[in-house]
């Protein structure tokens, strides 16, 4: 959470980077789900299935699972950010903070399997 609260506030502090964070509070808001579902689910998820792979788990039981959790994450994320992925990016016409967040997650899951 706390690098999200960051890319919020450095959109905020600095004007050059607010397009990244709408102002429009229906695109702010699908940027907000983003960003908060990224750092609650699919980082978690990502963390508990690269870990052990990494040889920085000891679970690779857990890390199965965690791997299992992924597709429904993935879904979960689509389905309610479906409204404005038709917009070409997360929340907006032009990219934002959410796209930032959430790609490098999504770009990962091929390499777990």
């Amino acid at each position: 959470g706390g690098c999200n609260a960051v890319l919020r506030h450095l959109c905020e502090a600095h004007a050059e980077l607010r397009p990244l964070y709408p102002a429009e509070p229906r695109a702010r808001a699908a940027v907000d789900t983003a960003l908060d579902f990224c750092c609650t689910v699919l980082r978690r998820s990502l963390r508990e299935a690269a870990y052990p792979a990494l040889g920085l788990g000891e679970d690779p039981e857990r890390a199965a699972q965690a791997r299992c959790r992924l597709p429904d994450a993935a879904r979960v994320l689509e389905g309610l950010l479906a409204p404005f992925l038709a917009q070409g990016f997360l929340g907006s016409a032009e990219p934002t903070i959410a796209d930032l967040a959430v790609v490098p997650c999504l770009l990962a899951f091929p390499a777990l399997g």
